[in-house]
């Protein structure tokens, strides 16, 4: 039983009594099935068999209420208020998902190494894992429910998470991006008023495909003293994770632009090693734009010297508020050197195919089978595009 995540309450407002009472019921579970989980993280430890049959009644619980709670809501769907969110009105609209708030809802309790693990041994863990696993002529049929906690996984503790994510239902997504701000402006009566250029452009996100390819030893997938699903959870995340951050920044060929192969995002000449000052420059850029920044992106190096920086009496520097308030997001291997990114990053619209979006072929056969491995390739298809560049600022740096 995976322990670490949550399970979403939902608010209420204004919604007819039985709606309401289905809610309250629905909370005051998650609310149990958290404690028990609580409780057993602080006496390091699974779920007793006791615990877990309780366990599985309260989610099974949750989820019948799911299922009555879409009957309450006019598209169909389970009403939710997130924070900061907005839902849907119409099974036609697509609509972005905003930080914190989770595209799976929380109630799943299996992984893409779960899958494969199984596939792989023919165990399981538990019989959710075996009624989730359906395999394909090149691999693995990845659930929604998986695939969709995938998703929220690579947007936790990377900058993935500070975007706006959009569900693509197909390739191709249509998305405004602003070219030019409006000026509003008071005008006498019966004047006519002064129309601005025109402020926004359409761009495309059209659907990628991403590969990521590892090979795990047979003897490591049949360890019986590992969770080998949770290991081969976090190679293909970590993998897949530090690859899209990578190519948002740089771009690459027949794949996504690149952030700062964008000619309409603020461009700020810096220096090297950076300074508060060359961050406080990108942060000023995108203020004059009326946008609010949230986010610097750097290599490691070079936001450990920021936090290394030393006066003259070798004290170290005191950051300024401005960059407190700013979140830190360090990328390796990259070919940032002393560059930075600042930027609002929910300007960034981040595309994710909702069906197939991700796909899991594993290949047994050839060199694999000699040398007793199993070769693993994930498939991700995406894309990315900025929808308001003048909130997005590049500290070029260069050596003085």
């Amino acid at each position: 039983m995976n322990l670490a995540y949550k399970m979403p309450a939902i608010e209420y407002r204004a919604m007819p009594e039985t709606e309401r009472e289905l809610i309250e019921t629905r909370n005051s579970a998650i609310t149990d099935m958290e404690a028990m989980i609580d409780n057993a993280k602080r006496e390091n430890r699974s779920l007793s068999k006791q615990e877990n049959d309780k366990f599985n009644s309260f989610k099974s619980k949750v989820q019948s209420i799911d299922e009555k709670l879409k009957g309450f809501a006019p598209n169909g769907e389970m009403r939710s208020v997130k924070t900061g969110g907005r839902t849907k009105t119409s099974p036609l609209e697509v609509r972005g998902y905003s930080k914190n708030e989770r595209i799976g809802n929380g109630l799943n309790d299996v992984t893409i190494g779960d899958l494969i693990y199984s596939h792989v041994t023919g165990r399981y863990r538990n019989d959710e894992v075996r009624a989730s696993l359906s395999t394909t002529s090149g691999g693995l049929s990845v659930p929604t429910e998986v695939y969709q906690d995938f998703i929220d996984a690579l947007r936790n503790q990377s900058f993935l998470g500070e975007t706006t994510m959009y569900p693509m239902n197909s390739q191709t997504l249509l998305i405004p991006r602003v070219t030019e701000d409006i000026e509003p402006e008071f005008k006498l009566e019966n004047e006519l008023a002064t129309e601005t250029d025109p402020a926004f452009t359409s761009v495309t996100l059209q659907a990628k495909p991403l590969y990521a390819m590892t090979s795990i030893s047979l003897e490591l997938i049949e360890s019986s003293n590992l969770d080998v699903g949770d290991v081969i959870s976090r190679i293909m995340l970590g993998a897949m994770q530090n690859a899209m951050q990578n190519f948002m920044i740089f771009g690459a060929p027949n794949g996504y632009d690149g952030i700062l192969n964008d000619v309409a995002i603020n461009k700020v000449t810096g220096a090297t090693p950076v300074t508060y000052v060359n961050i406080g420059a990108g942060v000023q850029a995108i203020r004059g734009a009326n946008g609010q920044p949230n986010a610097v992106i750097a290599g490691s190096d070079t936001l450990m010297g920021l936090e290394l920086a030393t006066a003259t009496d070798g004290q170290f520097i005191i950051p300024p508020q401005f960059y407190q308030d700013l979140n830190k997001f360090a990328l390796n291997g990259t070919g940032l050197g002393g560059d930075i990114v600042v930027a609002d990053l929910s300007a960034i619209a981040w595309g994710v195919l909702s069906q197939g979006g991700l796909q899991i072929e594993i290949d047994k056969s050839g060199e694999a089978f000699s040398r007793g491995q199993v070769k693993i390739r994930a498939r991700f298809n995406g894309d990315f595009k900025i929808t308001n560049p003048k909130l997005v600022a590049h500290v070029d740096a260069t050596i003085v």
